[in-house]
């Protein structure tokens, strides 16, 4: 049986950055997004305009969701991106908003809803394009190098 792999004490602690890095700011910016999104969602699941249109407003969370994802790792990969961290930051804010800014979301004007969830999903649906062709154009230059 072969001895266990020990690592040094500068590689250990080079380990543990790398996890609580990843931890902090990997994991948390997609998961609040979607936690934020779900509470904005939840307070307003009972206007009916939401009904209406909760096929567009789940594509836009879906948008802003896989936004997140992308910038952690182009952040995870060296190269810096804050659209995520914007959406994340939007989702919270909304999130706290619509609980202070509508007493009763069933009896809140559809014009209101609407703008107030637009606020949320056309920065979303704006910011996935951006961080698709940053990620596609990163990639390329990366496949290049590798070639050359």
């Amino acid at each position: 049986m072969s001895e266990p792999d020990y690592r040094s004490p500068d590689e250990s602690e080079e380990m543990n950055e790398r996890v609580w890095d990843m931890v902090l700011h990997l994991a948390h910016p997609g998961f609040l997004y979607v936690v934020f999104q779900v509470i904005i969602l939840t307070r307003f699941s009972a206007h009916p305009v939401v009904r209406q249109y909760d096929l567009f407003i789940y594509v836009g969370q879906l948008l802003g969701a896989w936004t997140v994802f992308y910038t952690t790792l182009l952040r995870d990969m060296g190269l810096k991106s804050r659209a995520g961290t914007f959406l994340a930051l939007l989702a919270m804010v909304g999130a706290v908003a619509s609980h202070f800014l509508v007493t009763n979301p069933y009896h809140a004007s559809d014009k209101f809803i609407v703008g107030f969830l637009l606020v949320q999903l056309i920065p979303a649906a704006l910011l996935w394009i951006w961080t698709m062709i940053y990620w596609r154009r990163e990639k390329a230059r990366h496949m290049a190098e590798q070639d050359t």
